[in-house]
């Protein structure tokens, strides 16, 4: 106005503004999230909940511990939608780590033109990139990804994991409420508003490769010249939890390879005669489990797979065929089929939980049980069973008949056949013991024709 309103006027009424167009270098904070491009509208509405579409070459939303790119994204606040067209990127610190650590907090507000929000953790990112479209919804907590989807991620030993799929589902949680700012630009407290939209109050909580899933974890050496170690895995689906879980429902297939070198034994003559010399392959139970699964081992299944962090087990179900060869003369190649298949994992010590293309890198095997349908060959020896239970370490493994049946066990280079109730396979010498009686015995008692092995699975 050009005039002083009288003093028994009205006052002015409170301006609002209704939207805001930027143009140029554009970037936009409000201390949970930070928007940059080229383009930016902000649509206000009464209610906090505001419109905001950005343009940029690339348009980049970024938040405490993730970064989205884009040549464009709309968010809408009011039906909680963001809608990011590909090709698009998304690179998180959070994805793939476990959420029984709440996460670090988010930086205090800083106005414009502050630095990017900076990632405070020391692992690398994993990143997500999509060809097809990102439709996300902050109010049910989903975001859906139409491909084809590239997921890449580097753990901290240098394993460089990727994995493919047609499509990716993530299922969001509310971040903390201890860890959200007390308030955000244009929006009240933590719980929304602001140029972000509220994403920066999320974190990932599930994770699901759909569709022609595959994926690849290689390790090398410190050079870059030789494989120490890799693993394949193919389905149509992968779910992974926040907390480490992970299942492949449905047939799959597997094939892990551990290339990496013996560790040598000092003699024990050597180590009692200087304290400072160790033996890690002869004291060290982890080390001698981690030699246990040098080779190769292929394994597929019908039914699907799932891994329980907690109690470090793997469960395989639905004609499920197991083939090892190893590396060494120190351990015997076997395979395995049945019905069912758990495999118990050594403890490991690694601080954080793998990510997700990382998630099929097995560690030491511990110990093995099997049920239903079982038949496990090695050493010219076949050994039917209902269960059987495998110490790898020890290379024994033990056989045992339903309640009215019997073991089993037939030698494929005489032809000849015995029975047990129970049995005790020794890998190492190629022994079988009698647990508790046998009714024949190989090569001179009761004989029979080896029946025909099942059709090997591929």
């Amino acid at each position: 106005p050009t005039h002083k309103p009288a003093a028994t006027s009205q006052p002015f009424a409170a301006v609002q503004v209704h939207s805001a167009l930027a143009t140029g270098h554009v970037d936009a904070s409000d201390g949970n999230s930070r928007v940059t491009g080229t383009d930016v509208t902000l649509t206000v509405a009464p209610t906090g909940k505001n419109d905001v579409k950005v343009t940029g070459a690339p348009a980049v939303l970024a938040t405490a511990d993730s970064r989205l790119e884009s040549a464009s994204f709309t968010l809408h606040e009011a039906t909680g939608i963001a809608t990011v067209p590909g090709p698009g990127t998304l690179a998180s610190k959070t994805m793939g780590r476990t959420t029984s650590a709440p996460p670090p907090p988010a930086p205090a507000p800083a106005p414009p033109p502050a630095p990017a929000v900076a990632n405070t953790t020391s692992s690398p990112p994993t990143t997500v990139h999509w060809d097809g479209n990102a439709l996300a919804d902050l109010n049910k907590n989903t975001v859906n990804i139409t491909g084809p989807v590239l997921v890449n991620s580097r753990s901290d030993d240098g394993t460089l994991n990727e994995a493919h799929s047609d499509n990716l589902t993530l299922t969001l949680v509310d971040r903390p409420k201890a860890t959200q700012p007390a308030a955000t630009v244009g929006g009240g407290g933590g719980g929304g508003g602001g140029v972000g939209g509220g994403v920066g109050d999320k974190q990932l909580d599930h994770l699901s490769l759909v569709g022609n899933f595959r994926a690849q974890s290689v390790l090398r050496d410190a050079a870059g010249t030789r494989l120490l170690r890799q693993v394949d895995v193919l389905g149509d689906r992968l779910n992974y939890a926040g907390t480490g879980a992970v299942e492949i429902p449905g047939p799959g297939k597997l094939l892990f390879a551990d290339l990496r070198d013996a560790q040598p034994a000092v003699a024990p003559a050597a180590v009692g005669q200087n304290p400072s010399v160790q033996n890690p392959a002869a004291d060290n139970p982890s080390a001698q489990l981690a030699q246990s699964a040098r080779g190769t081992t292929a394994m597929q299944w019908a039914a699907g797979i799932a891994y329980d962090p907690a109690v470090r087990t793997a469960t395989v179900r639905g004609d499920v065929f197991i083939a090892y060869k190893p590396l060494g003369e120190d351990r015997v190649a076997y395979t395995l089929s049945g019905d069912q298949v758990s495999a118990t994992l050594a403890p490991t010590t690694a601080a954080n939980a793998p990510a997700p293309t990382d998630l099929t890198t097995p560690g030491a095997l511990q110990r093995v049980e099997a049920l239903g349908r079982l038949r496990f060959t090695a050493r010219g020896t076949s050994v039917l069973a209902h269960q059987m239970i495998f110490d790898p370490e020890q290379q024994i493994v033990i056989a045992l008949a339903e309640p009215n049946g019997v073991v089993e066990v037939y030698d494929d280079a005489n032809r000849g056949t015995t029975r047990f109730k129970s049995a005790r396979f020794n890998l190492k010498t190629g022994q079988v013991e009698d647990m508790r009686g046998a009714t024949g015995q190989f090569s001179g008692g009761t004989v029979n024709p080896a029946p025909p092995a099942p059709p090997t699975r591929r």
